[in-house]
Parts: C-alpha cells; sequence; structure tokens
C-alpha cells in the first residue's frame, strides 16, 4: 500500500496530466514507488533495493515523501528540518499526529530498512541549509542510521541510489563521487562527524551513542530507474531522459503514467 498525503498525491496527478513529466524527479519516483507497492514482482524487486537476504514474512507499506524525525536540533536559531524521503520501505509505521512522519516499527519481525534517494536531472546538493558541510546524500544515511521507534533500532540498513541510467558511474555527478567514497564507511562516519547541528537528544529520541556499530549494519545500492521499468513493463533499451526522441518508448510511457494517475 501506498503511504501519502492527498496533496502530495494531486501534486503527481497534476503533473502527470500536464504532460510535465520529463525533469519531474517526483513523477519518476512516484512510477517507481507504485512498482514496489503493486507489482507481483515485488519480492524480486525488493531484493534488487536491499539484498537477497531480507526477510518478506510481512506486508509493506511503501512511504512516498516520508519524513522520520531529524538527528539534528536547533542552535542558535539553525535547524535541520524533517528529511522528505522520496521512497522509503520495510519496518515502518506511522508516527502519531503526523501528516508523513515515519518511524521504526519495533513490533515488525523482520527488522529491515532502506531509504531511497531518487535523482533525475539534478545533483546533489553540496551543502545542507546551515550546514554548509554537509551533502543530501550524508544527510539522508545519518537519518537511516538513526532511524529508531521506542528506543529500538532496526537490525539491517539499506540505502539506495536511484537514477537515471545515463548517470550510473558518471564521475562528473557529485552523487557518483560520493557514492564511491561511501563503500568505505569510515567515509560516511568522517562527513556525519563534521556537521555543524547538534544531535537530537530528547526524552522520547536519542542520537545513537554507537553509530560506528549502526553503520555495520548498512548495505548501499545503486539502481536506475530503467532497470525497474523496462523489468516491469517489458520496454527493452528504455532511456528515459531521451524519451523525446523516442517516439515509441515515449508513448508507452505516457499511458502508463496517465493510468497510474486514473488510478489515484
Amino acid at each position: 500500500m501506498i503511504e501519502t498525503t492527498t496533496e502530495q498525491i494531486n501534486k503527481i496527478v497534476a503533473a502527470i496530466k500536464s504532460k510535465k513529466i520529463y525533469g519531474n524527479e517526483a513523477v519518476w519516483n512516484f512510477l517507481i514507488l507504485s512498482i514496489l507497492s503493486n507489482s507481483l514482482l515485488q519480492k524480486d524487486y525488493f531484493q534488487l533495493f536491499c539484498d537477497a537476504s531480507i526477510p518478506m514474512t510481512s506486508n509493506y507499506d511503501i512511504w512516498f515523501e516520508g519524513e522520520p524525525l531529524s538527528p539534528r536540533t536547533k542552535k542558535r536559531g539553525y535547524s535541520e528540518g524533517n528529511t522528505k524521503l522520496d521512497i522509503a520501505f520495510g519496518s515502518i509505521q506511522k508516527r502519531p499526529k503526523t501528516a508523513c512522519g515515519i518511524k521504526y516499527n519495533q513490533h515488525n519481525e523482520d527488522s529491515w530498512i532502506c531509504f531511497v534517494e531518487g535523482k533525475f536531472f539534478s545533483d546533489s546538493s553540496s551543502g545542507i541549509t546551515h550546514d554548509s558541510d554537509k551533502n543530501q546524500i550524508t544527510r539522508v544515511i545519518e537519518n537511516l542510521l538513526c532511524f529508531q521507534g521506542e528506543d529500538m533500532f532496526p537490525k539491517k540498513l539499506y540505502f539506495t541510489l536511484l537514477t537515471p541510467k545515463n548517470y550510473l558511474n558518471n564521475l562528473d555527478r557529485d552523487y557518483c563521487r560520493k557514492f564511491e567514497e561511501y563503500k568505505n564507511h569510515e567515509n560516511i562516519l568522517r562527513d556525519i562527524e563534521s556537521s555543524r547541528i547538534p544531535k537530537r537528544m530528547k526524552k522520547d529520541w536519542k542520537y545513537p551513542d554507537n553509530l560506528e556499530e549502526r553503520v555495520k549494519l548498512l548495505t548501499i545500492n545503486w539502481l536506475t530507474y530503467e532497470m525497474i521499468i523496462e523489468k516491469e513493463f517489458n520496454i527493452p533499451e528504455l532511456n528515459i531522459i531521451n524519451l523525446k526522441n523516442d517516439h515509441q518508448n515515449d508513448l508507452k510511457l505516457n499511458k502508463i503514467l496517465n493510468d497510474l494517475a486514473n488510478g489515484l
């Protein structure tokens, strides 16, 4: 089941109906999310985003722009707001009294989480407001490492970068260079520790004191939109950033997206 808000759904439908899809990351992320939520091949896709060892004993909601609590708090007016995750799934439940807040579901026996950062044309931000040393990828991974519920933490963590295939291993992109760096987990910890904003330490949410151990549970992956769309809809040789020069696949994807919008 897709978990999101009516406002977010309306924005996706409006973008599809207006045919403003080519550079719209949210539309493509939502298409992938809908496949993850509804496909008969869900298990195969989950294993692509995570790995073949993940248990699949539960039914999973798929979250669009879910918001975990930020692991960083205010300092002299500076703040890191909640991150809007492009896609999240696994042992997740809604935070009470929020529209799209999420937390770890400690009652789910599978105990794994996947956060997905989708990039279409945009690159990874080189800095976050009030925290110029911190990039977008670091921020999402820190949220993943700190994700919790009732003082409990998931046992397996997956971060997946999702891009068009043209950008796979393209070192002209900041997120590609950062992804390569983060294959060494020491670099993740280095960038997290460079944050200028204090760690959240509240009564009902505490920054982990063992981040070095948490990062050992992390797996990072890189998938392309085309990998999923080609497999789900049997569209060979797809290139989603060149659709305007591929009339046949352009028509197919517009129909797929319009069918999606009509079903929302």
